[in-house]
């Protein structure tokens, strides 16, 4: 309302005066100044709607606009009443009200008005009103027609709320009114591929004559057959399209990524840099997650320094996958150089998870502790449930009790809204540190009892060997109807292997294959091998891994040779350390743990011997490593 008393209105020339609100460029006065020959005041709105538009202007400045346009009598004129449309739709959602406040109160609405609005819903939501307004607009009464760039919002509303069905009718509507034109066959197309309808999309692709489709349509098509799993598909449109533009190599090389054909995408990275066009900024981003991925440093540094030559702003998404390669590849003195770098340009919440992320991702738990105090002292970020879970989960990773209680305590202070994920997390974390207590307390305050959450309390459990505690929450959790998952299974399998509950272990088993209809994995079966071993039960392990066809999964046997050196069974540990090496003769674990059986009964010679052949092998001990919290400081310890 200040502003509105504060704008001036000169009785003979109607021109706005707006006050001065900011010295920046985006919220500086909108010039109306028109010619001292038109004094129409129709036109000079329209003039001060145009300029408003092709500016970044503050809502406050839509209102005064409007303000006047009512004062004069033309808010209802049909072209004032567009531009305010688009000048409020240019506000974002929260301002959304006000352009449909506008649009009900119109009294004549032409096609523009209705792609207006359209076009706003299927940028800013919710797409199923821009598909009612649709509807209304076919109903309005004087036969108004959308046009191309109407249909062509609507289909972006359709693929927004996964319409299938509302985009088949637009697309009969299309070919009843032959409005049809390359981009609003594109249009068709990606709506019918992000709704799934991947043959109606392949349909309408074959549809259109050869010289009918543009870059667009062709990688429109690459995308849809790569995520509908067509692999082969969308290579072959790659290799026939007659025009691969920069948007054509990211579709393929993303999709090759996205398959696990990290090979093949690097093969094409190389293409693209020999006889593709110049990267954009997706295209670093993706190039920079590849190389990362594959632990490629150097390649990662000749993608910085093509960065680096092009001139490349600030572009929050490639800077942040620069900074994730160099973490990923343990140059973390790298990362932080160009994290650093975009201090107080684009340092956003985003960088500093990815950094934080790096750190953790490295074993750097307390250097990562102190970024993120860093971040807190300097007040412009707040840390989201992502950002916490991260660092929780580094807690957990290396037993930091004292930082976890830390991180805890930021957490019940902290703005941002506390979701499951992080509960679940927090329980983790507290029971790897050896606080169950603390994590029981999670769970008790917890704001819901998901099946995850109850999954990772009786994972709590079980790792303290508090088995029968853990089979008991398992019980309260069938009983109020949360229905289990494989994880839960592992969870209690696991409880019931460590508290000797061999019954109980089998009666669960049954349970999620007969019940729960849960398929049995790998976790499963070894829990069940070393339920038997624990117990004494050897034979029975052995049966168990013949009778489901585990003989080729080495991890089985690695769990009964494991139940063999707690027992001193030498005999049947022989017969698992031959199948492991059988299996993967460079695996470790299986020379160490025969050894260690027969130093354990006296045959020092033997265990000599089995030594010695994993070292003629040329297999060695992998390193091992582990912390400490000493005084509220992390102290690194290694060893093989």
């Amino acid at each position: 309302m200040r502003l509105l008393r504060q704008m001036t209105v000169d009785p003979h020339n109607h021109h706005l005066k707006f006050p001065r609100t900011s010295s920046s460029a985006s919220t500086q006065p909108i010039k109306t100044d028109a010619s001292p020959l038109i004094r129409d005041p129709k036109q000079t709105l329209l003039d001060a709607l145009m300029r408003a538009s092709k500016i970044q202007s503050i809502p406050h400045q839509s209102k005064l606009i409007h303000s006047r346009a009512i004062q004069l009598g033309l808010a209802r004129d049909v072209r004032v009443a567009n531009g305010l449309l688009i000048l409020y739709t240019k506000h974002g959602a929260d301002h959304l009200y006000l352009a449909q406040k506008l649009f009900d109160e119109i009294s004549y609405r032409d096609t523009f008005t209705y792609t207006i609005m359209i076009t706003a819903h299927a940028r800013l939501g919710p797409p199923a009103l821009g598909l009612r307004l649709l509807s209304r607009m076919l109903r309005e009464e004087g036969g108004l027609r959308p046009n191309r760039f109407t249909l062509s919002a609507a289909l972006k509303c359709c693929a927004a709320s996964q319409d299938g069905e509302r985009a088949r009718q637009i697309h009969a509507w299309v070919l009843r009114n032959g409005v049809g034109d390359v981009v609003l066959g594109n249009s068709i197309m990606d709506s019918y591929a992000k709704c799934g309808w991947f043959g109606r999309a392949r349909r309408v692709f074959d549809s259109m004559a050869g010289d009918a489709r543009d870059a667009a349509s062709w990688n429109i098509m690459m995308r849809a057959c790569a995520r509908g799993g067509d692999v082969a598909g969308a290579v072959g449109l790659f290799e026939m399209s007659p025009v691969r533009d920069v948007a054509s190599w990211n579709t393929i090389i993303s999709g090759r990524m996205r398959d696990g054909f990290d090979g093949d995408a690097l093969g094409l990275l190389y293409r693209m840099v020999e006889t593709g066009p110049g990267f954009n900024g997706f295209t670093f981003s993706m190039a920079l997650t590849l190389v990362g991925g594959l632990g490629l440093v150097e390649l990662g540094r000749q993608v910085h320094a093509r960065m680096l030559r092009c001139v490349f702003e600030c572009d929050l998404y490639s800077v942040n996958s620069l900074i994730d390669m160099y973490c990923k590849c343990g140059r973390l003195r790298e990362a932080f150089i160009v994290f650093e770098s975009v201090r107080g340009s684009c340092l956003s919440l985003v960088l500093w998870s990815t950094m934080v992320a790096g750190l953790i991702w490295n074993g750097r738990v307390e250097e990562a502790f102190g970024l993120f105090s860093d971040m807190l002292r300097g007040g412009e970020v707040e840390p989201d449930q992502h950002m916490l879970t991260s660092i929780i989960s580094g807690c957990a990773d290396s037993g930091a009790l004292g930082l976890s209680r830390q991180v805890h305590a930021r957490i019940e202070k902290s703005v941002c809204e506390r979701d499951v994920c992080l509960e679940c997390a927090l329980v983790d974390a507290y029971a790897k540190c050896g606080s169950l207590e603390d994590a029981h307390k999670v769970f008790v305050g917890a704001s819901e009892r998901n099946v995850v959450l109850w999954g990772s309390t009786i994972n709590a459990y079980a790792l303290h060997g508090r088995g029968g505690e853990a089979v008991r929450l398992f019980e309260e959790m069938l009983t109020e109807n949360v229905r289990p998952n494989e994880a839960c299974f592992v969870a209690v399998l696991s409880a019931c292997s460590h508290s000797g509950m061999v019954e109980e272990g089998r009666k669960y088993f049954k349970l999620m294959r007969e019940e729960c209809e849960v398929c049995a994995s790998v976790e499963h079966y070894v829990c069940m091998v070393d339920l038997f071993g624990r117990a004494g039960r050897v034979e029975e392990a052995k049966e168990f891994i013949c009778e489901n066809g585990l003989a080729e999964v080495g991890i089985v046997w690695k769990a009964l040779l494991f139940a063999c050196r707690a027992r001193g069974d030498r005999e049947m540990a022989r017969w698992a350390y031959e199948q492991m090496v059988r299996i993967r003769a460079d695996d470790d674990g299986a020379y160490v743990s025969f050894s260690n059986v027969l130093s354990s009964t006296g045959r020092w010679e033997e265990a000599a011997e089995v030594r010695a052949l994993m070292r003629g092998r040329g297999v060695r001990k992998r390193w091992s490593w582990s912390w400490l919290e000493l005084k509220e400081e992390m102290r690194e310890f290694s060893g093989r």
